[in-house]
């Protein structure tokens, strides 16, 4: 595959010189595509850091567009990677989604242990067929007043 339609992007913080920075990471298919270093994370920021890998991806294929970006959900980076390509479609990380369930229902953990089971049930699907029929039982469990 020489141009992956669907893409990966996080970034992680560390220090450089004694200084805070941002590393912009793109990766698909099990490799890194792109690194870049940014002192911000902001969607300025950001945009410039994962433009490096939007330029060489259009040095090598200038018609280059990714289908789609999968992020931690973090503002900043879903407006870079709008900026960069218009019309991508953001995904948001299955983790960071269960995340914020916990989060949300920290005060519940009973709610979060049936919630998050089932979220985990949704996430081991075999296939497509069987995800969208996982997700629809999820809904009407949800929308159910009395739920298992």
């Amino acid at each position: 595959m020489l141009s992956p339609p669907h893409l990966v992007a996080d970034e992680k913080h560390s220090w450089w010189l004694g200084e805070r920075v941002y590393s912009a990471v793109t990766a698909a298919v099990g490799c890194f595509l792109g690194v870049s270093i940014t002192q911000r994370a902001d969607a300025q920021a950001l945009a410039q850091a994962y433009g490096e890998f939007q330029v060489e991806a259009h040095q090598s294929y200038p018609e280059y567009c990714p289908q789609s970006v999968n992020t931690d959900g973090w503002e900043a980076t879903q407006q870079a990677w709008s900026a960069l390509f218009p019309g991508i479609t953001l995904v948001l990380c299955f983790l960071h989604i269960v995340l914020g369930v916990q989060q949300l229902c920290r005060r519940t953990s009973g709610v979060f242990k049936r919630v998050s089971d089932k979220l985990w049930h949704l996430y081991t699907s075999g296939n497509r067929r069987q995800f969208a029929q996982r997700l629809r039982r999820l809904v009407e469990w949800a929308k159910c007043p009395e739920h298992d």
